[in-house]
């Protein structure tokens, strides 16, 4: 629980530095930066950023989700596995929206900006739907794939989301402190949505409990049969009282009343 606490955490303290942009001291900074990435652009590095950001829109970040979703799926044999990683996506997505709306902050000048954006720039969506997707992706690699390929992807995840930071900065589309918000908004609903998941895996899945209803329904004598073939098939000799019960089973019913 005390990670949902953390996520709980990072979700105030985007609100926190949504709060700080409307004091001059951090818009300040925050412009700064944005008009000094924009003095110094080149042409090879704006086209690999706009290739960038276009590929990683929110809308792609939202069909990355439902194939991860359903790699997920598939890798745990689990679809509350899959509900996870859409579903913290989907969570990062309504949260961003909520403070854009909330704060309304606008977008820098448009002669900052290599292609003009109008909409309101707190938090990024570009860097909360990536934060959020890859923070999914490396919780459930840890639990199925293990450290070392969780390890791997968390490597990626951020420079993944790094890259989309800096992209959106350097293009002008957002200020410094957008995208820091949105890498908080990101981690903090992948972090909250965790215990659920937990719960989630601590729990027979629909087809387990499903198919053990149906194991239990079978007719105890079935059962026996069943026990007693499954240990001819290991090389498992049957007990004495297994073979009693085998021949007393198969043995004609007239033949059990003469014995009697």
């Amino acid at each position: 629980m005390h990670k949902q606490f953390l996520g709980i955490g990072m979700l105030l303290l985007a609100i926190a530095i949504g709060c700080l942009t409307l004091t001059s001291a951090l818009s300040s900074i925050d412009l700064a930066g944005v008009t000094w990435l924009s003095d110094h652009r080149t042409e090879r590095i704006t086209g690999a950023m706009l290739a960038l950001t276009n590929l990683l829109t929110p809308v792609s970040i939202v069909l990355l989700a439902f194939i991860a979703g359903g790699l997920s799926w598939w890798m745990s044999n689990d679809k509350r596995t899959g509900v996870y990683v859409v579903g913290v996506v989907g969570f990062a997505s309504v949260v961003t929206q909520l403070l854009k709306h909330l704060f309304q902050r606008s977008r820098p000048d448009a002669a900052l900006q290599v292609i003009p954006e109008f909409d309101f720039s707190f938090p990024s969506g570009h860097v909360t739907g990536m934060v959020a997707l890859c923070a999914a992706i490396v919780v459930v690699v840890l639990k199925f794939l293990g450290k070392q390929v969780a390890l791997v992807a968390a490597l990626l995840g951020i420079a993944l989301s790094l890259s989309t930071a800096f992209a959106r900065v350097y293009l002008g589309a957002h200020y410094p402190s957008d995208t820091l918000a949105g890498a908080l908004v990101g981690m903090g609903t992948a972090l909250i949505c965790l215990p659920a998941l937990r719960m989630a895996w601590g729990r027979p899945s629909t087809g387990t409990s499903s198919a053990v209803r149906t194991t239990t329904a079978k007719d105890p004598h079935a059962l026996e049969q069943e026990v007693g073939h499954g240990r001819h098939s290991l090389g498992e000799e049957p007990r004495p009282e297994q073979q009693v019960v085998d021949a007393r089973q198969t043995m004609p019913k007239h033949s059990v009343h003469q014995h009697s």
